[in-house]
């Protein structure tokens, strides 16, 4: 919810990722159907925005998830900052015994380079 609020009054279009998609239990229509209370009217329901079922776990949806959003900024003509120092977020972390420090990053400015 409270990124539905940010992304709103920062007016920037929303990609929905549905996760945990492969588990049995889970009901994906209740949960498309739930976001419309939130005014997220998704395009198989002739709104604009895309949802994408994916799975952390099995890697289920994540490319297509990663064309959807490529998709929308090419679409909304988003593009990023390549000037100056670059700011970003760690999502996550780890260290490998072959590969050392391993980190996935969002970028918000300027270029991230190895070393």
């Amino acid at each position: 919810i409270e990124s539905i609020k940010l992304a709103e009054d920062a007016r920037v279009p929303i990609v929905v990722a549905i996760n945990k998609c492969d588990k049995h239990e889970i009901n994906i229509s209740k949960v498309k159907q739930e976001l419309l209370q939130y005014s997220i009217q998704l395009e198989e329901f002739g709104g604009e925005t895309q949802a994408i079922e994916v799975s952390a776990l099995t890697g289920k949806g994540i490319e297509a998830l990663e064309e959807a959003i490529i998709a929308q900024a090419e679409m909304s003509n988003i593009e990023g900052d390549y000037t100056g120092p670059v700011e970003g977020f760690i999502v996550e972390s780890r260290t490998d015994k072959g590969l050392g420090h391993i980190a996935t990053v969002l970028v918000k400015h300027g270029v991230l380079r190895c070393g």
